[in-house]
């Protein structure tokens, strides 16, 4: 993915609406040459625990001590328009459930 998006300067977005899943494939991807892309809206602890429903694997991944999808590389906003949303993020965005987001671009410095 990264020889593809490096010539356009293009980047990649993750989310998931299920944090330890965002979390962990993000992890993957700085070590395969991306970084984080800091975004205005970012996600803090605060608002990811204000939810309606916070899912059992999300309490057990913190009570594990799991990373959170927290701090300003991760989106607290869609990043794309809404006519772009998937029915998960729709649906969860209905339940008053996350929906995990980052952005990630080809590291600068692997170029």
């Amino acid at each position: 993915i990264a020889s593809v998006l490096r010539p356009s300067r293009g980047y990649l977005l993750l989310q998931s609406n299920v944090e330890d899943v965002a979390v962990v494939i993000r992890n993957t991807a700085l070590t395969m040459g991306f970084e984080s892309v800091p975004l205005p809206n970012y996600q803090t602890a605060s608002s990811l625990d204000k939810v309606k429903r916070l899912p059992q694997r999300t309490v057990d991944w913190m009570q594990s001590g799991g990373e959170r999808a927290v701090g300003d590389k991760w989106s607290a906003v869609p990043l794309l328009p809404r006519r772009g949303a998937t029915e998960t993020e729709i649906s969860y965005e209905f339940l008053g459930t996350n929906v995990h987001r980052c952005l990630l671009q080809v590291s600068s410095s692997d170029e």
